[in-house]
């Protein structure tokens, strides 16, 4: 079994492209998270889960509103 048919979300996660949806600036923020917990030896990883998906959400926030404003 593949790591993307584990179960719905790793199914849903694996039918998306990651470079596109994540982008360089997005990519170097996710490295920026990376490096903040081991410059503070906090590797804990739903933590750095949590702050991803947070990181997601503004991006989305922001792509909606960015979207919302060239309709107007």
């Amino acid at each position: 079994m593949g790591l993307y048919k584990i179960n719905d979300t790793m199914k849903l996660l694996g039918k998306q492209r990651y470079s596109n949806s994540v982008g360089q600036d997005g990519y170097k923020q996710l490295q920026d998270i990376i490096t903040a917990h081991r410059t503070y030896n906090r590797l804990n990883l739903m933590e750095m889960l949590i702050e991803a998906f947070t990181l997601g959400h503004i991006h989305g926030i922001r792509a909606e509103r960015t979207k919302r404003s060239k309709t107007h």
